[in-house]
């Protein structure tokens, strides 16, 4: 420390003139600087200018400071330095700098040298106070002058390295490295560059030099013993502020060159001087956010005291990093509040009640963000669960003073849907709260139907009584998949064997009283869908009642829970489960309660829906059914599954009438074309002899002789395999033909492989089996028919072809000489069938009604 006048014996009062000789010596720098041609004259002169002047202007000033002794004064003076080291650092010993580098070292700089300043002031040196002018302000401008050496060192090692090693720091961040990982390298070299000065000096002191506080105590006439004790404790302070100045300057660069989202971000260095103006206005705006930032969190923490917050608020607020620069305020929230928010309707309520704040005001949901805003939100969880209950439909069906009879919508969560009830329906008491209701029976959550209520607690216990009892009566109308027949429990409910089944075994008399059938309705996939209504037992049981059609039976309920089955294709959501009818005694008026809701609208729509898609369906199969030659398009009856002959009994064809069984194949209108053909040939002729081969009811042979004259057709016989179809056929003969033209007709039971009568038949009638089994098999509906029929009447070998390979082998041995063969052919198997025939002349070819080739008749050449 000077000593302006009386000091030590030894230490000269000074004057201008002393610095004037001392300045001399300044021209051993200049010669040098001309010698080697460093070109730094100009420079050296300047900097002892700035030296001489700057010294000064602080010497008036801590005169002054030193003899006011105000903490005031010496911390602002303490500020100054702080900023005018930064200023140095930044625009006059940096050669590159980024943009807000000058906020980032006046931070580090005046956090670091202050903390570490007024420990060691009031600590290590015992300084009480710690800001006695004449030790804090030197102490300062140390710590200040190394720390601001380290940081210039630092932070040009790392803007260099940044521009030097670009490509190895991309390659960190390409393979999955965080900022911080690819930083790493060139943040620890410049760390270790910039504290390396400081290391070195604390080496060599004492030893080789002397430093200019220990000199300066010395020569104010200090105990040499006390000021190497100050020397050390400044060392120790300078290390410590310069590495913890180095180390957050280090950081802030590193975050500013590579960004949140982990890229580089070269273009952010700026080579020479940095922009003045632009720096102040970056700091100006940083203090701004800042003052908001304190502004919020002190009106919050006044809120807190001044406000019985309540539990189910929630307040956050939070500054906002640079990954939300530009973002919306609404997507912000969605992406980082959802345990806040649970919907995106909640954010949209919480925008309307102005609950949501960027830097102190409320805000549009549209607005772009900046980095550094301070976004706060107020999110009142009381207000968004009233205007939530608000929303859930009430729909009472019954009520007096003493309870209710409510419907519970699908989808409601009967907790939730209880709180409606009271939020919405409750009375008010004389003390203005709502009264309590207690909901008595509970549906699942994917379920609808009735909810009994109680409005007091006497009526809560009476009715709980009654319901645990199993003395009220509730009907569940259900959806299940296939066709259920039987309403005897025992019948309809069997025990799976497999282990899991026997382990959720559900006895069906503790679930149920007993079942209705309500409707059967096809199904596109179910085949059927069954609606039914159960009578259940309390207290009810969604999930034993979904056990048991689950596992023991074949009918699992239609929906999404756990123990049900979706339809194959429709993904119904929800439960196809109701409670439509509850019933019991009042529990106060001792009267018979009875209320019936209506069943959900969703139940009609699926069975309307699965019927139409059946019917369409059967549409497109029946078209391909006609492609292959069978025309069932109307011969089905699709409410019960049976071919609608079988139930009448009867089938029209060719304008009559004939008895049909389940023991002969329907007559199709398709083969009226073999009748057609057969007339053609003999409507000119007497004494024909015809044989019908696989007659079945006897349709072709009599509808032949039906409409030709008696002397047409002489004699007739007409085979099948079947006993059954020949009484039918026979009945058919004599009901149409009447006893004596019958009689005609000989009903023989023989294969069509055994027939040998020897050449004595003019024409030959037969409508072969031609379906081939392993095409039709796959297709389900049509199997589901065509089953009901006699199989053999219908499917053939060796592709459908093995009936015309036989004929063709037997007809050369009954035909007479110019004889015909009459035979039906399905859609696309013309030309196969007259390859077989190959030795026959065609000679006509008739279509059915549809248009597609049918029959053929054929003629014997000799």
């Amino acid at each position: 420390m000077a000593d302006t006048g009386s000091g030590h014996a030894g230490t000269p009062n000074l004057t201008w003139v002393n610095v004037a000789i001392a300045s001399t010596f300044i021209l051993v720098n200049g010669a040098i600087s001309v010698a080697l041609g460093l070109k730094l004259e100009k420079t050296l002169i300047i900097a002892a200018i700035r030296c001489l002047v700057q010294l000064t202007i602080m010497g008036f000033i801590l005169e002054d400071v030193f003899k006011t002794r105000s903490p005031a004064l010496v911390m602002l003076m303490a500020c100054v330095l702080i900023l005018l080291g930064a200023y140095e650092t930044v625009y006059n010993k940096s050669k590159q700098s980024y943009r807000g580098m000058f906020i980032s070292v006046l931070l580090s700089s005046g956090i670091s040298t202050l903390v570490i300043g007024i420990i060691g002031s009031r600590w290590a040196m015992k300084q009480n106070p710690f800001w006695i002018p004449e030790v804090f302000i030197p102490t300062m401008g140390m710590l200040l002058g190394n720390a601001m050496s380290g940081m210039a060192v630092a932070l040009s090692s790392c803007l260099s390295s940044v521009s030097n090693q670009k490509e190895q720091i991309e390659t960190y961040l390409a393979f999955g490295a965080s900022r911080w990982e690819a930083g790493q390298s060139i943040a620890v070299e410049a760390v270790r560059l910039s504290m390396l000065p400081t290391i070195n000096q604390m080496s060599v002191i004492g030893l080789i030099a002397i430093p200019g506080m220990m000199t300066g105590q010395i020569l104010g006439g200090a105990p040499v013993s006390n000021a190497v004790k100050y020397q050390q404790i400044i060392m120790f302070l300078i290390s410590a502020s310069t590495a913890l100045g180095v180390l957050s300057a280090v950081i802030a660069c590193v975050r500013v060159l590579i960004d949140s989202r982990h890229r580089l971000r070269p273009e952010r260095i700026i080579n020479g001087r940095a922009s003045l103006l632009q720096d102040i206005k970056q700091t100006i705006i940083s203090l701004w956010r800042g003052f908001i930032y304190v502004f919020c969190c002190l009106a919050k923490a006044k809120k807190k005291q001044t406000i019985d917050v309540d539990d189910d608020d929630e307040q956050q607020d939070e500054q906002l990093p640079e990954s939300a620069q530009d973002l919306r305020v609404r997507k912000f929230i969605v992406q980082n509040y959802r345990h806040v928010f649970k919907s995106k309707e909640n954010i949209h309520r919480a925008f309307n009640r102005k609950e949501i704040s960027i830097n102190g005001c409320p805000t549009e949901e549209t607005r772009r963000l900046n980095a550094g805003d301070i976004i706060e939100i107020n999110y009142n969880k009381s207000i968004e669960e009233a205007e939530r209950l608000e929303t859930i439909p009430i729909d009472i069906l019954y009520q007096d003073e003493h309870l209710a009879v409510v419907w519970k919508p699908p989808g409601q969560n009967s907790a939730v849907f209880e709180k409606a009830i009271h939020h919405n329906t409750a009375e008010i008491d004389s003390k203005g709260n709502k009264q309590k209701i207690w909901c008595i029976n509970d549906i699942q959550k994917a379920a609808s139907g009735l909810i009994l209520v109680a409005k007091s607690e006497r009526v809560k216990e009476l009715l709980m009584e009654s319901y645990m009892n199993d003395k009220i009566n509730f009907t569940m109308r259900v959806i299940c998949h296939g066709r259920i027949d039987t309403t005897v429990i025992s019948d309809l409910f069997c025990l799976d064997q497999s282990d899991k089944a026997q382990e959720s075994k559900v006895n069906p008399k503790d679930v149920l009283k007993s079942i209705d059938i309500i409707s059967a309705t096809r199904s596109n996939h179910a085949q059927y869908i069954t609606t039914l209504d159960l009578h259940l037992r309390s207290p009810l049981s969604s999930l034993q009642l979904r056990k048991l059609f689950f596992f023991q039976s074949k009918h699992p309920i239609i929906g999404e829970s756990a123990y049900t089955k979706l339809l194959h294709v429709n993904k119904d959501k929800g439960l196809y489960a109701s409670i439509i009818h509850v019933s019991f005694l009042h529990p106060i008026k001792g009267t018979q309660v009875q209320v019936t809701g209506n069943e959900p609208q969703k139940f009609a729509m699926m069975r309307e829906r699965e019927f139409k898609f059946y019917q369409k369906k059967i549409e497109r199969e029946n078209e391909a059914m006609k492609k292959a030659g069978i025309d069932v398009s109307e011969q089905m009856d699709r409410e019960n599954g049976q071919l609608l002959a079988y139930v009448l009994g009867q089938k029209d064809f060719f304008n009559l009438t004939f008895k049909v069984t389940k023991d002969c194949l329907i007559p199709r209108p398709a083969s009226e074309t073999l009748v057609k053909a057969a007339i053609d040939f003999i409507k000119d002729r007497n004494g024909i002899r015809l044989i019908d081969i696989g007659t079945g009811c006897g349709n072709l042979v009599i509808s032949i002789m039906a409409n030709l004259p008696s002397s047409a057709i002489t004699s007739a016989v007409a085979i099948d395999i079947s006993d059954a179809a020949l009484a039918v056929a026979k009945e058919n003969g004599e009901a149409i033909l009447g006893k004596d033209r019958s009689k005609r007709i000989e009903w023989r039971n023989q294969s069509m492989s055994d027939v040998a009568d020897g050449k004595v038949y003019d024409i030959l009638v037969c409508n072969p089996p031609y379906l081939d089994y392993n095409q039709i098999s796959k297709r389900k509906v049509q199997m589901a028919d065509l089953g009901q029929e006699p199989h053999t009447a219908l499917f053939a070998e060796d592709g459908g072809f093995k009936w015309y390979n036989v004929l063709s082998e037997i007809a050369p041995n009954i035909v007479k000489d110019e004889g015909r063969v009459i035979l039906e052919c399905g859609k696309g198997i013309l030309q196969q069938v007259l390859d077989i025939w190959a030795g026959w002349e065609q000679e006509a070819i008739y279509k059915d009604v549809q248009g597609w080739d049918r029959c053929i008749v054929l003629k014997r050449t000799t």
